[in-house]
């Protein structure tokens, strides 16, 4: 209780400052001092990665924190504290799940959750839970896995529970970097980066975490064509907690991500625009919402492998309403490999649904063939994870 005591004091002055997130205010923002990524400093690595002169950490990161703070891949400058304590937004570690008839009872139609397949099963977390937790740390047939959403990024990442073999459980630190979410493992005390899976302190820095492929997807679509699979349930030990609301309200129309310190994103872009970055092996390439709004459907390659990218629309943002339902249209994006049933196939845009040349069938932004010859027929995924914009170009530089 204590916990939740200290988390809804925090959210509650996120809350009270909303306008800090409208766009009137935003531009009335205070100078800030230079960023601290720009200020001259080694960057010299040794053979294992990790930065030679890192800087010091502050103090109270000693006082909370176990992690080995002689091993680090980043500058302790571009780490600030986020709020909560250690563990303040608390993980769900023992998960209890339902099927889609009792979610649907408490989840809306255009409500975001990720959909992972895996293992043959179909496991769905919802963005209002995870909103509150940011991390679930669970099991899939005997793989572990640990699911994640960092709300000041809109960034839903699933990652393999495992490294070098060891299973390894995560909890939050509380603490920021470019506005994402740095994890811990309680098995080493290392610190994590979330959007990008990277250890960045400690015994693991310099490791990083295996990305599984997951969709963010309108409940709606799931519930229609998913309907076996299992919903992340409210039973999280935490009774009582606002799930469905959004503490950040109109976050995601402001004109600066909060508590956001770090290299000033291409301006190319607007820096909360979303992007769907697509990754196979080492190459990535992000894709602006707002050209797949137009598009639909698109077609691109990507480290030799032809891509398919769809959009669609019916889902609502987690971040602009006071409730996570009655968030405004920002749609989905997805990409694939463009095969399924032993056969390429090309895809377009007929107006009103997207359809393959092949036979004409059906498919939703899920890569699921939902009419036709094909119906039934899933398209399999890269990596695929939605940003902000400053988001993945911030991460992207650190990535090259």
């Amino acid at each position: 209780m204590r916990l939740y005591l200290v988390l809804v004091l925090v959210l509650a002055l996120f809350m009270s400052a909303g306008p800090l997130f409208s766009r009137g205010n935003a531009e009335q923002e205070p100078a800030r001092e230079e960023e601290p990524v720009t200020r001259k400093r080694s960057s010299e690595r040794g053979s294992d990665g990790l930065l030679k002169h890192p800087g010091t950490p502050p103090v109270h990161f000693y006082k909370d924190y176990s992690a080995d703070f002689g091993r680090s891949t980043v500058h302790f400058d571009t780490i600030i504290n986020g709020g909560p304590p250690k563990d303040g937004i608390p993980s769900i570690d023992r998960p209890v799940f339902t099927d889609t008839e009792d979610a649907s009872e408490w989840i809306r139609d255009r409500e975001p959750v990720l959909l992972l397949r895996m293992n043959g099963h179909i496991r769905v977390y919802p963005l209002q839970i995870l909103m509150w937790h940011e991390i679930v740390n669970d099991t899939v047939g005997e793989t572990p896995i640990t699911v994640t959403y960092s709300p000041l990024t809109n960034t839903g990442i699933v990652f393999l529970g495992t490294v070098d073999g060891s299973m390894l459980t995560f909890g939050t630190t509380g603490l920021l970097r470019y506005s994402n979410l740095i994890m811990y493992d309680r098995e080493s005390g290392s610190w994590w980066q979330q959007a990008t899976g990277e250890g960045i302190v400690g015994d693991h820095a310099g490791r990083n975490l295996t990305l599984l492929p997951a969709a963010l997807l309108p409940w709606k679509l799931v519930e229609d064509h998913y309907a076996d699979a299992e919903v992340l349930s409210r039973e999280s030990g935490n009774a009582g907690w606002p799930y469905g609301s959004n503490p950040y309200e109109g976050y995601d129309t402001s004109l600066r991500p909060f508590l956001y310190r770090g290299p000033e994103p291409e301006e190319r872009l607007s820096p909360m625009g979303r992007v769907l970055a697509v990754r196979i092996e080492d190459e990535e390439k992000a894709f602006t919402y707002s050209q797949l709004r137009r598009e639909k459907v698109h077609t691109d390659a990507l480290a030799g492998e032809n891509i398919v990218l769809f959009w669609q629309p019916g889902t609502a943002s987690p971040l602009d309403s006071t409730l996570l339902a009655s968030g405004r249209d920002v749609g989905t994006a997805q990409a694939f490999y463009p095969a399924a049933a032993g056969r390429r196939l090309a895809f377009y845009h007929d107006g009103e649904h997207i359809r393959d040349r092949e036979t004409g069938s059906i498919w939703t932004v899920s890569g699921k063939s939902v009419q036709g010859e094909l119906e039934g027929s899933q398209l399999s995924s890269p990596l695929a994870i939605s940003h902000f914009w400053f988001s993945w170009n911030a991460f992207r530089r650190d990535l090259r």
